[in-house]
């Protein structure tokens, strides 16, 4: 069941230019109980309040400002050239969750790569109104949405979580610490990091397929853009023990 938006919607749907949906009949770019912005334009933009990134409604733009590119260049490379729909404080925000995640599975890069480009995707990522579902907003201040929901085919989850899912650190598997459990399965995985225990902002990650939902303004992310374990990233891959 698709999850409830905050009661304070107007000025929501005014910033968004959309439609409330009415049960089963939507218009584009609205689905459900939940928001979607107009392609071509940014879902989020910079932080309202605490972690809780605004909502976006403008173009995606340029990089600019030295220390921007900087941590940029740190966190997201990816994303160096051209437009981007972040700003320095959310590469801030997201930061702590990349360095974290980094101490557990930085052993392997082609698994490290794949968690990279999934959180840098959602935060700068010039198309993630494509992908992006704001779901809740925070009730004292309705521009800041406290939870998202991020549209995944169910092999590009597969894949990501298969990147990862053998990389030891000890005597334990890296993914039952992010997990927190010691058998680790993939609806587990997507469930903490949904919960992402190092900011406010929370994310459902919604496997779906990749066309399903076009005609809604919708395209869930595809596998190939993620890359499997035993891949060399900048010369450096998993090592067997981590990649069988």
């Amino acid at each position: 069941k698709p999850g409830k938006i905050s009661t304070k919607t107007e000025e929501v749907a005014s910033i968004l230019q959309c439609h409330r949906c009415s049960g089963d009949t939507c218009e584009s770019p609205c689905l459900h109980d939940g928001y979607f912005h107009q392609r071509n334009m940014c879902l989020i933009n910079g932080m309202c309040l605490g972690d809780y990134p605004c909502i976006g409604n403008h173009p995606p733009q340029l990089v600019s400002g030295e220390s921007f590119k900087a941590k940029l260049a740190d966190y997201c490379p990816q994303y160096l050239q051209g437009d981007v729909c972040c700003q320095e404080d959310q590469i801030n925000s997201v930061s702590s969750l990349i360095t974290a995640v980094k101490l557990a599975i930085g052993r392997c890069p082609g698994c490290y790569r794949n968690f990279v480009h999934l959180i840098c995707m959602m935060t700068c990522d010039p198309n993630q109104s494509e992908h992006l579902q704001a779901v809740s907003f925070a009730e004292e201040k309705p521009k800041a949405v406290e939870k998202l929901r991020l549209h995944i085919t169910p092999q590009f989850a597969e894949k990501l979580y298969n990147s990862c899912k053998d990389i030891i650190i000890g005597r334990s598997k890296a993914i039952n610490l992010i997990c927190e459990s010691l058998n680790c399965t993939m609806p587990k995985f997507y469930e903490k990091l949904g919960e992402n225990r190092y900011t406010t902002l929370k994310i459902e990650y919604e496997f779906k397929g990749g066309t399903k939902y076009r005609e809604e303004n919708i395209t869930a992310l595809q596998q190939s853009q993620l890359i499997t374990c035993d891949t060399p990233v900048n010369g450096e891959a998993c090592a067997c023990g981590d990649c069988p």
